[in-house]
């Protein structure tokens, strides 16, 4: 467990931006969130998945907000054999994660990954098509012409247009899916068709769009 416990405080902080401390520094947290990740070490060095997920739980329901909680209790449930809640929690991840693309893009790639499987294991083709989609467009987004073959990132970003084509074409009242699939547009070069899928965004009813998604299409909309 000591190991575990060194590197905790670290771990959270370099995951939720938080302040770094010593290994005895309590990251601004109360006694109480201190011991529930402690305690959720401690079943991790067990090698105890199940074990860890109350604890997890129990600081998540204090604080909401740790993203990095969050998918760590993902990965446990997944592990504890609870598909279905781990899916859920990834699907909550992904969505805190979606507030910053650009900060987040290779935890957005891993958590859209792992909810193409969750898909794939359910044969739903829509939300397989969907996850497939945004993994491969965020993992394009994330390269740079220097490290990377421009057309490789390229044909890339259309394989990703093509499944998100496919889902909206089975999901149009899904705004933020319209979103994406104008990002996508937009990078490929294809104005007309991005404002078309931006546009059916900005019809959805209120609230259907977080607030960084909602000032994308408003730009994109009013240049």
């Amino acid at each position: 467990m000591r190991r575990t416990m060194y590197f905790l405080p670290f771990l959270v902080a370099g995951c939720l931006g938080l302040p770094k401390y010593g290994p005895g520094d309590t990251l601004g947290l109360d006694g109480e969130a201190v011991d529930s990740l402690a305690l959720a070490a401690d079943r991790l060095d067990r090698g105890d998945a199940a074990g860890a997920v109350p604890h997890l739980a129990a600081h998540l329901e204090r604080f909401p907000d740790h993203v990095a909680i969050r998918a760590m209790l993902a990965d446990q449930l997944l592990a504890a054999g609870e598909a279905n809640a781990s899916r859920i929690e990834f699907e909550r991840t992904a969505e805190d994660y979606s507030a910053d693309p650009p900060k987040y893009r290779d935890e957005l790639v891993r958590c859209h990954t792992r909810l193409m499987r969750f898909a794939q294991d359910d044969d739903d083709e829509s939300r397989e098509a969907y996850h497939r989609g945004a993994g491969l467009y965020f993992l394009a987004t994330g390269w740079h012409a220097k490290d990377h073959d421009p057309s490789l990132t390229e044909r890339t970003l259309s394989q990703a247009l093509v499944h998100l084509r496919a889902a909206a074409a089975n999901r149009p009242d899904d705004a933020s899916l319209h979103v994406l699939l104008g990002d996508a547009l937009t990078r490929l070069g294809q104005p007309a068709a991005a404002r078309a899928a931006y546009r059916v965004a900005a019809n959805a009813p209120p609230g259907r769009l977080s607030g960084r998604e909602r000032k994308t299409v408003e730009s994109a909309l009013n240049n």
